[in-house]
């Protein structure tokens, strides 16, 4: 088991060096990318790639969106972005 958090809560950067040291810090093995850079294509690729070259497993977007959403319109955007944000973990 691995344990992680959301450590963008609390930490102001984005820089993947940065995140990778937290999690070092305090022990986490897992950690989410940081809703911050949901939009920044590359960012999100190098943290991918800085967390798993320290074995840090990329626990999740932070982005979740219902995508039964009750008004089409809605719903729709709700699903473009989920699979934009299955793209990017790619």
């Amino acid at each position: 088991m691995r344990l992680g958090a959301t450590i963008d809560d609390y930490l102001a950067s984005t820089d993947p060096a940065d995140l990778v040291a937290e999690c070092k810090r305090k022990g986490y093995r897992a950690a989410a990318i940081p809703l911050a850079v949901l939009d920044q294509t590359d960012l999100v690729h190098e943290i991918a790639r800085a967390y798993a070259e320290a074995d840090i497993l990329l626990a999740e977007m932070t982005a979740w969106v219902n995508p039964l959403h009750h008004e089409p319109s809605q719903r729709q955007e709700n699903i473009e972005t989920r699979a934009l944000h299955y793209w990017l973990i790619r």
